[in-house]
């Protein structure tokens, strides 16, 4: 079975598990391409005029030489909604690609001070990544596209820039792209959309987001291939031993996904990668293709803030919260992902804990409606009020819209919520309207990827605690059993120490009642052992 069919046949089976939400033309969704600016029907390029069948769809991923924190983890959850949305309402198959850059500056950094392989680096924390990111029940990618797994692509690709005289080759064997060979260069430029213009393609060239490196042409071309250097990892090429540099990586790896094919439907990444890494990426690979429409649709998402200063979090400024500290000290994944979805996927979103208190309102609400749902689905009513299913075919209608509108996620929340509270009010409500309230709420907490977990991780303080609770009632349990007694320096029968814990009975029973309460909470991360 193809990877194709696989992912439809999973798409069409999430589909068949949710009565409201049906799949509807691919024109209805509606998104905003930060490549132009404006709200474009989602598959516009693949309709007028590509002959692609799938809906391809590239994401850049991590550079894996440390922990995953919130700052990363926002911008997956709020790519993984937007997935699973697009995958809920329009029927080509969607393959959704991640990019993992394996080999980096940062990670050679890393594993020096590490004392390791740059490889074992790559490998503990690309793992680290995957494994947090399943914990915030994002789902996998259907393809990970590594750098070292595609060295000889890179090579390739490199090789038909320099053969199309848009890179070249300097003395030490760095490869460069000549911005000033392509003149569609610069679309993700800040300064060359709003103030200079086509005309000032000069100034453009003189600009460079890096260091400037004396063997460039121009300040703002970029380095395609970089030199070895010492005992660096490396790889030998047609133009000396080095490595790929940042851009390259993730033009070759979308040729990858679309087997060659000159048009990617999707390309996502935070909005800190807009410029300059998408900039060169799309420059790169528009000259590559000789086309002006390498991709149909932009997505950038917002970053995470710290909401007491609005600082971006981050490893260098030193202000992020790993995940695995959020999941044990903060929060629950449901709750991290309701906060992510109550501001707009392409703005700033400051971490707080007043968010993720208003998160958990929520989900108790949601809990309350499913409540009422299935006490009338147990115990049906003999007095039926007046039929609440328009109010739910209005709530699924409007749901379905405010997804369908550039994923506007806060008002599909508010609908929700508007929801709830109309459902938690009724009496006497039918078996009918109870049994399709349940489904559309079930279902519409699944297309956001809520799990409607209560399980969460516990905080220091609170693994201290019952830590401690744990000791104590063991050692009850051990006085009221009788353990460690003697008599006359000699150990007690096993006759003596069964009237011993006869007459404690009543202590042993509430060591006993203890320890299930405790395994009832379902505490993550927790043993009574």
């Amino acid at each position: 079975m193809s990877i194709l069919t696989r992912i439809l046949i999973r798409q069409r089976c999430s589909l068949g598990r949710l009565g409201f939400l049906r799949p509807i033309s691919a024109n209805q969704i509606k998104i905003y391409n930060s490549l132009t600016e404006s709200v474009e029907p989602l598959c516009k390029n693949v309709i007028n005029g590509s002959d692609m069948p799938v809906i391809t769809w590239y994401s850049c991923g991590p550079t894996v030489y440390d922990d995953i924190h919130l700052g990363h983890a926002s911008c997956y959850i709020r790519q993984d909604c937007i997935r699973r949305v697009i995958e809920r309402f329009q029927e080509k198959p969607v393959v959704y690609a991640l990019g993992v850059t394996d080999v980096d500056d940062k990670i050679i950094k890393r594993a020096m001070y590490l004392g390791k392989k740059e490889k074992e680096v790559a490998t503990i924390y690309e793992s680290q990544f995957f494994g947090a990111l399943e914990q915030l029940n994002v789902r996998p990618p259907d393809v990970i596209i590594r750098v070292s797994d595609n060295i000889p692509k890179i090579i390739n690709f490199i090789q038909s820039l320099i053969d199309k005289q848009h890179a070249y080759v300097s003395k030490s064997g760095n490869v460069f792209f000549d911005v000033q060979s392509y003149p569609g260069a610069g679309k993700f430029d800040p300064i060359l959309k709003s103030k200079l213009g086509k005309e000032n393609r000069k100034r453009f060239a003189e600009r460079s987001p890096t260091k400037f490196h004396p063997e460039k042409k121009n300040r703002s071309d970029f380095a395609l291939w970089k030199a070895k250097i010492d005992e660096e990892v490396s790889w030998p090429a047609p133009w000396g031993e080095g490595r790929p540099g940042w851009h390259i990586e993730c033009s070759s790896f979308c040729d990858v996904i679309t087997s060659g094919h000159p048009h990617l439907t999707i390309h996502s990444g935070g909005v800190d990668l807009k410029f300059p890494h998408h900039n060169n990426e799309l420059c790169q690979s528009e000259a590559y293709y000789c086309t002006d429409n390498w991709v149909g649709h932009f997505i950038h998402i917002g970053s995470l803030v710290t909401s007491d200063t609005g600082e971006k979090m981050s490893k260098s400024l030193g202000n992020f919260i790993s995940v695995e500290d959020y999941l044990t000290n903060h929060g629950t994944s449901d709750e991290l992902r309701i906060s992510c979805l109550r501001r707009d996927y392409k703005s700033s979103l400051a971490y707080s804990r007043d968010d993720l208190s208003h998160s958990r309102i929520f989900l108790k609400e949601v809990a309350e409606a499913l409540a009422v749902c299935e006490n009338s689905l147990k115990a049906p009513t003999v007095e039926y009020a007046d039929s609440f299913y328009k109010i739910v075919e209005d709530c699924s209608r409007k749901f379905e819209t405010a997804l369908c509108s550039d994923f506007n996620f806060p008002s599909a929340l508010d609908v929700l919520s508007d929801f709830c509270s109309q459902l938690r009010l009724q009496r006497n409500l039918r078996l009918s309207d109870a049994a399709v309230s349940r489904q559309f709420l079930l279902s519409s907490m699944d297309t956001l990827g809520i799990q409607l977990s209560s399980e969460r991780s516990m905080a220091a303080n609170e693994k201290a605690l019952l830590a401690e609770l744990n000791r104590f009632r063991s050692a009850v349990r051990d006085i009221a059993l009788g353990k460690n007694l003697q008599n006359n320096g000699t150990k007690l029968s096993k006759v003596e120490l069964k009237e011993i814990a006869a007459r404690n009975s009543d202590f042993l029973d509430e060591c006993d009642r203890v320890r299930s309460y405790v395994k009832s909470l379902s505490l993550r991360n927790y043993s009574d052992e």
